[in-house]
């Protein structure tokens, strides 16, 4: 159900207006700093069984997708596929892009990966804490 992206909103999506009881879902989001590894897998896998088991006794469940995208990791990254240039060598808006483009590349490949693994979260309410949006909550 995966491929059919609407199909899957109406499964999983977060309606506020269904009448039924809410149950949230908050966690830190994951901080995409390279391939998701099997030990976040299992921890998400875990929070989306309590997901699915709040569904199943007819509540509504709000299970966004997160993403962290702020932190000292990315620039490290970027530094090091860069042959260990550091980022005060660079221009500030020069290496904010590199950030920006390295984080996003490991954001959609952390999406893919909960994706495949089956996670209920909803997808179609992303957040990511480097947004405009996110930064004004």
């Amino acid at each position: 159900h995966y491929a059919d992206l609407a199909a899957y909103d109406r499964r999983y999506g977060f309606n506020l207006a269904s009448g039924r009881e809410i149950f949230v879902i908050d966690t830190p989001p994951p901080y995409p700093s390279g391939t998701w590894h099997i030990g976040a897998v299992a921890q998400y896998s875990m929070i989306d069984m309590i997901a699915r088991s709040q569904r199943l006794l007819g509540k509504e469940v709000y299970f966004p997708w997160g993403v962290d995208r702020n932190g000292i990791n990315i620039e490290f990254t970027v530094e090091k596929n860069n042959g260990g240039r550091k980022m005060k060598t660079y221009d500030r808006a020069e290496f904010l892009r590199m950030c920006a483009d390295t984080i996003e590349g490991f954001t959609q490949a952390m999406r893919k990966t909960a994706t495949r693994t089956g996670l209920s979260c909803d997808f179609a309410k992303e957040y990511r804490t480097d947004s405009a949006r996110y930064r004004t909550v």
